[in-house]
């Protein structure tokens, strides 16, 4: 998977805010987090859980994750080949679901580590955001699902809408409890990295139905 840019102008602000939703959402005692990157939502669950496994397809980030006690195991490689033998009580998997090539194996390996009781978070890029919507109608995508450019140079697989992410997640047997969007986000990365602070607040705060610029979704299996 590429990694770009990930904690560099208007991502750092999209970071912040997703650990936010991330926490409002977080219950028990363990969690695992796929996918950890260089640990912009694993300093907020390192102080929710006792206990925290993560895991990244890249070795710099997880030898580079400060050494928070309670990371208890640190795995490198795809999560759908790695190794866990026990269940956690929450699972954050951020941005990841759209790197995928083969989901059934993935959300196969992700019921794996899941009891009764564990409750899922997980959000990917909104292909019906407000940004898309309008590169469509500037020529920049022929269709707002297509991957673009920009998709293909981060290593996206497929783009999602609230009811392709909802109808891929049913046909695996998760019960999802709560799905929506979230950040307006009118305009591409270089464009929201110019506008001023107080506008980036009122972007973040926008009730959004279904064109924010991420879909989160809270799910457990069935």
């Amino acid at each position: 998977m590429k990694l770009y840019a990930q904690n560099v102008g208007f991502n750092a602000t999209l970071n912040t805010y997703r650990a936010k939703q991330v926490i409002k959402f977080a219950k028990g005692k363990t969690c695992l987090e796929i996918g950890c990157g260089s640990g912009q939502i694993t300093k907020y669950l390192v102080k929710y859980f006792k206990e925290v496994s993560v895991i990244d397809m890249e070795s710099k980030h997880i030898n580079n994750l400060p050494k928070y006690k309670n990371i208890l195991s640190k795995q490198i490689g795809k999560f759908e080949d790695s190794h866990f033998y026990e269940t956690y009580d929450y699972i954050v998997c951020t941005n990841i679901v759209e790197h995928i090539e083969h989901l059934d194996l993935f959300f196969k390996a992700l019921k794996s580590v899941c009891n009764s009781r564990t409750i899922i978070f997980i959000s990917v890029p909104n292909a019906k955001s407000y940004n898309r919507q309008l590169g469509v109608e500037l020529g920049m995508l022929k269709d707002y699902l297509n991957l673009g450019k920009q998709d293909k140079a981060v290593g996206h697989k497929k783009m999602f809408t609230p009811s392709v992410l909802e109808f891929d997640l049913k046909l695996s047997e998760f019960k999802i409890l709560k799905i929506g969007t979230m950040i307006y986000k009118p305009f591409p990365n270089s464009m929201m990295n110019k506008l001023p602070k107080s506008i980036i607040n009122k972007c973040l705060n926008y009730k959004m139905k279904d064109n924010g610029a991420e879909i989160y979704v809270v799910c457990k299996i069935k």
